[in-house]
């Protein structure tokens, strides 16, 4: 993804998945 600090890669997957369950409910 974007080559930017470890925290923010890791909201930004946080996120991802939050969006992923939320759509699949």
């Amino acid at each position: 993804m974007f080559g930017g600090t470890p925290i923010r890669n890791d909201a930004t997957s946080v996120i991802l998945v939050f969006d992923f369950i939320t759509n699949k409910i």
